[in-house]
């Protein structure tokens, strides 16, 4: 249980948590598309504080070797523009197997 209730029977999460109907009525109450509409046309502007960054340009990232921050990934320098023919798989194993409502990009 998550807790008693005042009459002092276990309390479950099944018992207050809200029904498919309760969440979409208030997400169809409180979640207009205006809303998103406003954040998302203004993405693309910036804070002051964002633009005023001082940021290299260019096609290629100038890596700074003596950082301790941030490293030229060292697949990087035998990385070709053609694919290597792929290899058989043996003897590997699922580390993680999830659903299909996960997302990994980021």
């Amino acid at each position: 249980p998550t807790g008693t209730g005042k009459d002092g029977k276990a309390v479950f999460l099944r018992d207050i948590w809200p029904t498919r109907d309760e969440v979409a009525n208030v997400e169809t109450a409180c979640v207009l598309p205006a809303m998103f509409r406003e954040v998302y046309s203004k993405l693309k502007e910036g804070t002051p504080r964002w633009n005023a960054l001082q940021a290299p340009s260019g096609e290629l990232y100038p890596w700074d070797g003596a950082s301790t921050y941030i490293h030229d990934p060292p697949f990087f320098k035998t990385m070709t523009l053609d694919l290597p023919p792929t290899g058989s798989i043996s003897g590997a194993h699922c580390l993680l197997n999830f659903g299909d409502s996960i997302t990994t990009d980021h």
